[in-house]
């Protein structure tokens, strides 16, 4: 398939002529059973008023949590230019949620172009009357990766007390900064800066038992691995950051 053309975790992203419309950002997704179009992308093509044949089944995997499709659509789709292009009807589960891309090409459409991909080299080929056709991965459409701040401003949220700080971005601006910085200082009882700030969880809320007999006689459990000098050292610092919140008490087990 020729030499790579991106880093070990870059999505395999193209562009499609989906109802003679060049789409971009279009996510090539083997872990998806469907080929999934957004609501918003139909409503750019002018679509959105095509009546949609009704589908009652969640999609499960955005944010780990279940989206409702408003139905399904089949579109004209096609890959590549002539004299190695392909085109085919595809079906589409519309979706109506905030998404990094427009369109998801899932399992379902790669089996009836009859692709093959290859995420190491972010290409996929696939038969055409005219020999295989290859398509790569739409470089200059890819998501611009955020990278984190390696620098941070401190910032006192009680005047004068060192203990009670937090971190901001150095790149806000000055309005943005002094409004962020009011904001927080207004706020300061959401903030934990010790762990007795750690009040727990309302027991109306939540409240989570241990299955024990109250009755059985308590017995010391032999002591089973021992530990580093760092790791002991990191295991006190915990457990002392639990008997200062409440959250465990020290007691004497029998010998």
């Amino acid at each position: 398939m020729g030499e790579r053309i991106g880093s070990d975790d870059d999505p395999m992203v193209i562009k499609m002529d989906i109802a003679n419309f060049m789409v971009h950002k279009m996510l090539v997704d083997n872990g998806s059973f469907a080929d999934i179009i957004l609501k918003y992308v139909l409503i750019k093509m002018g679509l959105d008023h095509v009546k949609l044949k009704q589908l009652r089944i969640p999609l499960v995997g955005f944010g780990g949590s279940e989206v409702g499709s408003l139905g399904t659509m089949e579109l004209p789709v096609s890959i590549r230019e002539k004299p190695k292009q392909k085109m085919l009807m595809a079906k589409f589960l519309v979706v109506d949620i905030p998404f990094a891309y427009n369109v998801i090409l899932g399992r379902s459409g790669l089996i009836s172009f009859r692709a093959i991909v290859s995420t190491y080299h972010l290409k996929m080929k696939f038969p055409t009357r005219n020999g295989i056709g290859e398509v790569a991965c739409d470089q200059k459409k890819k998501l611009v990766r955020i990278e984190p701040v390696d620098q941070h401003k401190e910032v006192e949220l009680v005047q004068g007390n060192s203990t009670k700080t937090t971190r901001i971005g150095p790149r806000m601006g000055e309005n943005l900064e002094t409004m962020m910085i009011a904001f927080l200082k207004n706020n300061t009882d959401m903030f934990a800066c010790s762990p007795s700030n750690f009040k727990g969880i309302n027991p109306e809320m939540i409240v989570y038992r241990l299955n024990i007999d109250s009755t059985v006689r308590p017995v010391l459990q032999k002591k089973k691995r021992s530990f580093g000098l760092e790791k002991n050292r990191i295991i006190e610092e915990e457990n002392d950051m639990l008997l200062k919140a409440g959250y465990i008490s020290e007691i004497q087990y029998p010998k």
